[in-house]
């Protein structure tokens, strides 16, 4: 076998395996989404397993995320745990209890708006009031997203001076 031939083929096996396991990561992951690209396209992710990074904020109500950038840093998206998997990520709960906030990148499943069920049983003239209503989420169906997260990939303190 010459050296010249090997080469090019061992250069395209390394390739090969590398695609289908994944590269090391060098920079941003191209697969987590901003905030923004997840709420702006809701319809698209609505009800898909998705990574996010985003802030989030742990109030006494609720949990949310939030991005600066993004429509002026309105609290997007609900924040529901109820599916983790694993344990409670330590260094996530001695944020919420010091800070209240973090910068994170969290998997799970996305619900947008979508069409609100009306019950059939109320009277007519609220189910017309109440037509083509959206679902919305978190305490008193305040926000327009919820994330069901199973995983949290990561978890950024937030310098105390950063803007809200």
């Amino acid at each position: 076998m010459m050296l010249g031939r090997s080469l090019p083929t061992a250069a395209l096996v390394l390739v090969t395996i590398l695609k289908a396991h994944g590269a090391p990561q060098t920079g941003p992951n191209p697969n987590v989404l901003t905030l923004c690209e997840l709420v702006n396209q809701a319809e698209r992710y609505d009800h898909q397993i998705v990574s996010v990074r985003a802030y989030y904020l742990v109030g006494a109500e609720e949990a949310v995320l939030y991005d600066p950038a993004c429509r002026n840093g309105e609290f997007l998206t609900f924040v529901d745990f109820a599916k983790l998997k694993g344990k409670f990520p330590e260094r996530l709960r001695h944020l919420e209890k010091t800070d209240k906030r973090a910068l994170v990148i969290f998997e799970g499943t996305f619900f947008g708006p979508e069409p609100l069920d009306v019950d059939p049983s109320l009277p007519q003239a609220i189910k017309d009031k109440l037509a083509g209503s959206k679902r919305r989420y978190g305490h008193l169906g305040s926000l327009e997203s919820m994330l069901r997260v199973t995983r949290v990939e990561q978890v950024e303190k937030i310098p105390r001076d950063a803007p809200p």
